[in-house]
């Protein structure tokens, strides 16, 4: 008889870490192992992506829970209101109301009739990054208090605090392991939060092999570009941190440097995001309506990936094992992107790209100047990318050290801590 794997995921937006509960959730080799259920905090936008993409899925349980949380209205907030005083003037009732108790209570509530009715064998909490969503937060706590055993797993590095709080103690001892997936975010958890190390355990995201539905040339032209062109594309939420302003400014030093590239090279933007207007405003403010296109969210990232010549993520800060770079990595593309956090355990400088350093005064100088060099070795960089995600990404690896984690947890087995 097979156990019973209950996954949980909490967030504002559906973005690259949903895809890890996508991924696992889909796999046909941990679906042999256990019944799947999959709750989550139901919200419009969250069920839309979630009924695209897992409807079809016979063999997995949805069960949407009407969590309270800030987490959905602050982020709409953010992208619709841009001065940042008012902004603060219209969360503070919402946040006062999220710390004196009522939150809690309601979704602990839930949580636990959530327990009683399916009785897991085992609970997978997917978070953002820590301490990041509070309801994953208090069902890992929840879940010790019913006897029941839980990862959870940390998609971003941790935030830092001088001390280990209260709540942190709880997570830790309510814990019975923690995931990252980069030794990056694997010291920061530790060291951020206080954590013990040795009950954190790096797993390295994967992605399946991409199949792409669309040509080259039939992407170019309902996109309505030459496919002679350069094509650069970043696939990330449109916001600060992912960088899509310095990146364009990144075009303007490049016109100065190469102005033969630069007329050759078109940068697609897929995404959407808080920051939308201030890159639209941007666009307009240079001129490059031409060089630049902003494409929204896009269930089919993977053709214009796929079409496109580079990927790029030039991210400033809070990222760990982007998978989108992944996926470009799988479709034989060569990376631009930042050196921070676990981005160089995934991109090999000089070896499937370049990686650029965001702290630097000439960041936008020098994505241009590695704009260059990937333009003069696209192929050999390109080939690197896919040996890389063969040898290290694949899904076949990911799983089988998963469900290894997962038994050695249900059976109380430590050796998974011994590494």
């Amino acid at each position: 008889m097979k156990k019973k794997l209950l996954i949980f995921s909490d967030c504002f937006t559906f973005g690259g870490s949903e895809y890890v509960v996508v991924n696992i959730l889909k796999s046909k080799n941990i679906q042999a192992y256990f019944d799947l259920i999959f709750a989550y905090r139901e919200h419009r936008e969250y069920n839309f992506y979630v009924n695209r993409l897992l409807s079809e899925e016979r063999n997995v349980s949805l069960v949407p829970i009407k969590i309270w949380s800030n987490a959905t209205f602050f982020h709409n907030i953010n992208k619709k209101i841009k001065n940042k005083y008012l902004r603060y003037l219209i969360k503070l009732p919402m946040w006062l109301l999220s710390q004196i108790g009522p939150y809690e209570w309601n979704n602990n509530r839930l949580f636990r009739k959530l327990l009683r009715e399916i009785k897991p064998d085992l609970i997978h909490v997917n978070n953002g990054g820590y301490p990041a969503s509070e309801s994953c937060l208090y069902l890992t706590i929840c879940a010790k208090k019913n006897g029941i055993k839980n990862i959870l797993q940390i998609n971003n590095c941790a935030l830092p605090i001088s001390f280990k709080s209260r709540r942190d103690k709880k997570v830790e001892k309510s814990t019975d392991a923690f995931i990252t997936a980069t030794e990056y975010a694997r010291k920061e958890l530790a060291q951020n939060r206080h954590f013990d190390i040795n009950k954190i355990i790096t797993l390295f995201n994967a992605v399946d092999l991409p199949h792409p539905q669309k040509k080259r040339d039939l992407v170019c032209k309902e996109l309505g570009i030459n496919p002679d062109n350069f094509i650069i594309t970043e696939v990330a939420l449109l916001e600060q941190r992912k960088g899509q302003i310095p990146f364009l400014k990144s075009l303007l030093e490049l016109e100065k440097i190469d102005k033969v590239l630069y007329d050759k090279t078109i940068i697609l933007l897929v995404g959407n995001g808080e920051d939308e207007s201030a890159i639209r405003n941007f666009i307009s403010l240079q001129k490059l309506e031409s060089k630049v296109l902003l494409l929204g969210y896009r269930m089919d990232y993977i053709d214009i990936v796929n079409a496109s010549d580079v990927f790029a993520l030039p991210s400033l800060y809070n990222e760990d094992m982007p998978l989108s770079i992944l996926s470009a990595m799988a479709l034989s593309k060569p990376i631009l992107s930042s050196n921070i956090a676990g981005i160089p355990e995934e991109v090999k400088d000089g070896i499937n790209g370049y990686l650029v350093d965001p702290l630097s005064t000439s960041f936008e100088y020098d994505i241009a100047i590695c704009i260059i060099r990937i333009f003069n070795n696209l192929e050999t960089f390109g080939n690197a990318s896919f040996v890389l995600y063969s040898n290290n990404f694949n899904r076949k690896i990911y799983e089988t050290q998963l469900l290894h984690i997962y038994n050695s947890i249900i059976q109380s087995n430590n050796d998974i801590f011994q590494s």
